[in-house]
């Protein structure tokens, strides 16, 4: 966490977060301004196994920050331990480290909490499970290129037709992606917008795999 300076009573601060500007007053936040307009910036949301590996995150991570049209990161992880270890190895103000305290109950939960704490000014929306196997910066390169001149909302990766990870939504969709539950969760959705949905085909076998 920045070091806040000690200011003086009633003395307005401002702090640039990432692309939003946080004003502070006595050294509370009061408000928060962002760019009137955001356009073709995706935000990616990584929802960890229960068995974090730290180095698989780590590489997608590294990897992702090289898009130049990425937004931010919000990682949600299921004890301090593994929370404190990212933001360890991550200090950049736009990845954000969450914890989530009902780890074990359904998925929806962390994705949820991802969702709420991503910036409300991205296009599009990239779901990731911590245990996939790291992709390569040119895979999530051609997964961009691929999702921002279409006008499609739901992007699936293939490889030799069989699909896998990461899924993309149209942010036009987090209204729907905030109602997701157990019985009505990802699998739905897909078939609800079934006739919006692209896949991309991919060269990339490790969009198939996920770390054990």
């Amino acid at each position: 966490m920045k070091k806040k300076v000690k200011l003086p009573a009633g003395f307005l601060y401002l702090e640039k977060e990432g692309v939003k500007n946080s004003y502070y007053l006595n050294g509370k936040k009061i408000f928060e301004t962002f760019p009137l307009e955001l356009k073709d910036k995706i935000s990616v949301i990584i929802c960890t196994a229960k068995k974090l590996k730290i180095e698989k995150i780590e590489q997608n991570i590294i990897n992702i920050k090289k898009l130049n049209i990425l937004l931010d990161i919000v990682v949600i992880v299921g004890n301090e331990k593994d929370r404190q270890s990212l933001k360890r190895l991550f200090k950049d103000e736009f990845i954000k480290v969450i914890l989530n305290k009902d780890f074990q109950d359904t998925v929806y939960t962390s994705l949820k909490m991802g969702l709420r704490a991503i910036n409300p000014r991205n296009s599009f929306i990239v779901l990731l499970f911590g245990n996939q196997e790291p992709l390569e910066a040119s895979t999530y390169n051609e997964i961009v290129k691929r999702v921002l001149p279409s006008n499609r909302k739901i992007f699936i990766p293939t490889y030799e037709g069989e699909r896998g990870h990461p899924l993309v939504f149209s942010s036009s969709l987090l209204r729907d992606l905030l109602s997701l539950r157990k019985e009505k969760g990802i699998p739905y959705l897909l078939r609800k917008f079934k006739s919006a949905t692209e896949e991309i085909a991919l060269t990339d076998k490790k969009v198939l795999l996920t770390v054990n």
